[in-house]
């Protein structure tokens, strides 16, 4: 497939990504989650699967996969914001599922898959007991995606991504990673009453 067709797949995504930074809604993340299996699809004539060796895009592509089969969003995702809870994270919005959905999630990966499925969201889902954080996971599979069509050669024409590249050029020259922890500063007796505090979150 020609660069140019790409191109769209590549802006939709980036236009996703933006729409989830700032209405961080269902709505967004389900658009976002689309975007980045529509930009696998378009890749793959030419290229191959190379977002696969992304973990998590091979996490949150299960998790599409569950979500387009479970019926509404609304119904399993709830985004949150940690703003004046007194959270020290790098992150003040959390994106929570249930513990549950993941594993549905896996188990309703194909087969020869759910290894790997499985192994992809220990690995990079946030896990709180009864209920997981993905937004540090969305966040960076968006980054390593860019990455990856950077070692393609391959661009977007969109503002939204040349706003990404500026704001990826601008953590390189200034020594910031370009990717997020979500890793909240707990003392160990602490931990418990998080998983609580985003349990309660998510019940909400």
């Amino acid at each position: 497939m020609m660069k140019e067709q790409i191109s769209p797949a590549i802006d939709r995504l980036f236009r996703t990504y933006f729409q989830y930074c700032t209405a961080f809604n269902e709505d967004s993340l389900f658009q976002l989650l689309t975007a980045l299996h529509s930009l696998d699809d378009r890749l793959k004539p030419n290229h191959g699967r190379p977002m696969f060796k992304i973990q998590e895009y091979i996490a949150l592509k299960a998790l599409r996969n569950h979500f387009h089969h479970a019926g509404e969003i609304q119904n399993v995702v709830k985004l949150k914001s940690l703003q004046g809870m007194g959270v020290a994270t790098d992150l003040l919005q959390v994106c929570l599922i249930s513990f549950n959905d993941t594993i549905a999630a896996i188990e309703g990966t194909e087969k020869k898959f759910k290894v790997q499925a499985a192994d992809a969201i220990a690995a990079t889902f946030k896990d709180w007991g009864a209920v997981v954080d993905i937004n540090p996971c969305v966040l960076n599979c968006v980054a390593k995606v860019f990455e990856l069509l950077q070692v393609l050669k391959i661009q977007g024409t969109s503002d939204e991504y040349s706003n990404f590249v500026r704001q990826y050029e601008w953590e390189s020259a200034n020594g910031h990673s370009h990717y997020v922890t979500g890793q909240v500063m707990l003392r160990p007796g602490e931990v418990s009453t998080y998983a609580a505090l985003m349990a309660s979150l998510y019940n909400e």
